[in-house]
């Protein structure tokens, strides 16, 4: 599977490559290189790789902010996305004075509040997902169970498998 994205993937910047540089006549070209001599030289099926969607769940840390900090706001953030924004005002008037909730005033500190919307954003895209979602990962689960092959003249610097003695015995080695 790993070959078959890899060649895929070297193929669409190949592609690509030779469509920036395409000559004003361009059936010389594809006339002198044959589909059927490409076929004979490549063993691997290729798969058209999508491009992957945006990410939508990935927020940045600020500077300066501790790991203490980011639990407070990652648990206030949760909270909020899933009880609304009726929590939040109520939340706000409460704890005005506590210092630990400094995140919630946009004034005092602009970068640890844009940071708490955008967890408060990125927890309810995922409360409230569409409902194809289910489908969508029922159909990728799918897509997990193939397997990598390996040529014959690959496989021979690949170390064999693990025995599960030798498993248990390395997982209670001290790591460093």
């Amino acid at each position: 599977m790993l070959r078959i994205l890899t060649n895929a993937y070297y193929q669409h910047r190949l592609a690509k490559a030779n469509a920036q540089k395409q000559p004003a006549n361009s059936n010389t070209i594809k006339e002198a290189v044959k589909p059927d001599d490409l076929s004979a030289k490549l063993r691997h099926v290729i798969k058209v790789i999508e491009p992957p969607e945006v990410e939508q769940y990935t927020v940045r840390l600020p500077e300066r902010i501790t790991s203490e900090e980011v639990n407070i706001i990652k648990l206030t953030a949760q909270f909020v996305a899933r009880n609304g924004k009726s929590f939040l005002t109520g939340l706000t008037s409460r704890e005005i004075n506590n210092p630990a909730f400094y995140f919630l005033n946009p004034n005092a500190h602009s970068n640890p509040f844009m940071f708490f919307t955008s967890i408060v954003d990125a927890y309810s895209k995922v409360l409230m997902s569409h409902k194809n979602m289910t489908d969508e990962l029922r159909k990728s689960a799918v897509d997990m169970i193939t397997t990598i092959d390996f040529a014959d003249d690959e496989d021979h610097d690949l170390p064999s498998p693990m025995t599960l003695e030798q498993v248990i015995r390395r997982s209670k080695l001290p790591t460093l």
